[in-house]
């Protein structure tokens, strides 16, 4: 997921020369995967809450629906935590250590 999802993003950080523009892009993109994952967490919890009340008599399509919602929000809350750990791994890494990543590191360097 996190390949396909940052594919556009690992093109554009490719092309920039300084290490502090390709944190700041990685930044920017999770922070909209962040916002992203926090609106359609919202809204599944709305529509679910109302399933719950409009269907209280057909119980076995409201859990139905409830763990395709579950199923989807923890997907996404996935990728919203893979972007943050890239981030995290831009900054510490490339911004912090000047490496081009944790196997090119050690505590000599």
């Amino acid at each position: 997921w996190n390949l396909v999802a940052t594919y556009f993003i690992s093109k554009w950080q490719e092309q920039l020369e300084s290490a502090h523009a390709q944190f700041f892009v990685q930044f920017g993109y999770s922070a909209v995967i962040g916002l992203a994952v926090h609106h359609i967490t919202i809204m599944v919890s709305r529509r679910l809450a109302a399933a719950h009340a409009d269907d209280a008599s057909s119980v076995t399509r409201t859990k139905k629906y409830a763990t395709v919602l579950t199923v989807l929000t923890t997907s996404i809350a996935f990728l919203q935590a893979w972007a943050l750990l890239d981030v995290l791994d831009d900054f510490f890494f490339s911004v912090c250590y000047d490496c081009s990543g944790p196997t090119t590191c050690s505590y000599q360097s």
